[in-house]
Formats: C-alpha cells, sequence, structure tokens
C-alpha cells in the first residue's frame, strides 16, 4: 500500500512561571484508524525544530530540541509509546489510533520566569498493511 504521513507544525510562544509544569505535552495531533483494530507499519519518524528559553533572574539564554514521539493506542485500550527519530519501521498490529506528539521543556528552575518560542515541524510516515 501506499506510504501516507501526519504532520505536524506550530509556532509557540509563550511565559513559564513556577509552579506551572516544567515541560509542555499538550502539543498532538490524533488519528483514528478506520476500521480500528488494523496493522500498521511504522516508517520514519522526524522533528525540525528548536525552543529559545529567556529566563528572568538569570542572564544567559538557553535554547533546546523537542521531543517527538508517537502514541500507538491499540483496540484493547492499552497504548506504548517510540520516540523520534524512527529509522528502521516497525509493524504494529490491532491499532486504533496514532498520535503524534510534541514534549517542550520551557520552564528553569530558579528563575522568576522564561519567555519561550518554540518552532518545530514533526512528522510521522506510516503506512496500512
Amino acid at each position: 500500500m501506499a506510504t501516507e504521513w501526519m504532520n505536524y507544525y506550530q509556532n509557540a510562544v509563550g511565559q513559564w512561571i513556577p509552579n506551572q509544569p516544567v515541560a509542555l505535552d499538550y502539543y498532538y495531533i490524533d488519528m483514528d484508524l478506520n476500521p480500528p483494530g488494523r496493522a500498521v507499519r511504522l516508517h520514519s519518524s522526524s522533528v525540525g525544530g528548536q525552543v529559545v528559553l529567556v529566563p528572568h533572574g538569570a542572564s544567559v539564554a538557553s535554547y533546546g530540541d523537542v521531543e517527538v514521539y508517537a502514541r500507538i493506542l491499540f483496540a484493547d485500550n492499552t497504548f506504548r509509546y517510540i520516540s523520534a527519530p524512527l529509522r528502521t519501521p516497525v509493524d504494529v498490529q490491532n491499532v486504533q489510533s496514532l498520535r503524534l506528539g510534541v514534549v517542550l521543556i520551557v520552564g528553569a528552575p530558579g528563575a522568576t520566569s522564561v519567555d519561550y518560542r518554540a518552532y518545530f515541524n514533526a512528522n510521522l510516515v506510516y503506512e496500512y498493511l
């Protein structure tokens, strides 16, 4: 069968303050398989982009990468994660849905707040078996 892909691009800007989570994990897209319970071959996953942090109360700006993952939800409501980059095809049976997600580290312990900007483009290439 032909390969397909999921793609997620984001330009995220915000401010972290103490008592908020240090990592943001709400950037994702879900795709339900129709019909559920299909076999899928995950071919590759990758990401381009970075996060720039400017802490207040500190004198140095920093930057880092984003974490990209695929969450595989099975028809029995269990799930597993696989992180990018995926360079070796993986066959997965009984799949109900796929999630392409991104995690950003935006907090800095010791800072009074942190301004952040993240640009990323994540993708997952797959095919139905």
